[in-house]
């Protein structure tokens, strides 16, 4: 075997592949902090939206403005509700009405907003246009300009939602765009599995990260 066999070759097409490379590795680092932000600001929120459901539920203490039996369905307007999760964790939801077929298991929401309390002490704030929610499949879908914010920074556009309370799965059917500082990522599809744990985006999906947003997170590691 030649002496120089295994030293790095310095040719054009080497340095571009390892370019290639670096720029990957420093986006993966990058996708790998923006995701675990994602995925709990997404289901604080969402739990915080099914509290609503309970809205309708005989037995709970809740603010109905008011209600109303209107062509065999129960319509409630302003239904709000304010409570704590089982960790202490503060959480405020509400609706402009929620209406449910007498004899009917969904829940449909109108105009539904929501906040919860984070456990890093940041507030998720989640909005929709609409919500549906049936208690017998333990599912929860989300119409059209649902909007997730929360004050460390995170946005997140998105319609047609689909939430298996059950398995603690969510798709997105439709466009999502999320943003947080430094940070953009747009995919026709997203699908969140395992709690949070696993997320896929899918179909045209543009990744847009600023140089500044990986030199500050390569600094916030490196001070840990």
């Amino acid at each position: 075997m030649a002496p120089d066999a295994h030293k790095r070759s310095d040719s054009p097409g080497d340095s571009r592949r390892f370019a290639r490379a670096a720029n990957h590795s420093a986006r993966v680092r990058t996708l790998r902090w923006l995701v675990p932000a994602i995925a709990i600001a997404a289901f604080v929120g969402v739990a915080g939206v099914m509290a609503v459901s309970r809205l309708v539920l005989p037995g709970i203490d809740v603010d109905l403005a008011s209600s109303a039996i209107v062509d065999g369905k129960l319509v409630i307007a302003d239904p709000r509700l304010d409570g704590f999760t089982p960790d202490e964790r503060a959480y405020r939801v509400s609706a402009r009405s929620a209406t449910q077929e007498i004899g009917a298991d969904p829940l449909t929401l109108q105009e539904l907003r929501a906040d919860v309390e984070m456990e890093d002490g940041s507030t998720a704030f989640l909005s929709a246009e609409t919500g549906v929610f049936n208690p017998v499949e333990n599912r929860l879908v989300l119409g059209e300009r649902a909007v997730l914010e929360t004050t460390n920074g995170l946005r997140a556009t998105f319609s047609d939602a689909e939430v298996d309370l059950a398995t603690g799965n969510l798709v997105v059917h439709d466009t999502v765009q999320i943003n947080q500082t430094g940070t953009q990522i747009i995919a026709d599809r997203l699908t969140v599995e395992d709690n949070g744990k696993r997320l896929v985006f899918e179909n045209n999906v543009n990744v847009v990260i600023e140089p500044t947003a990986i030199t500050a997170r390569a600094q916030t590691e490196t001070q840990q």
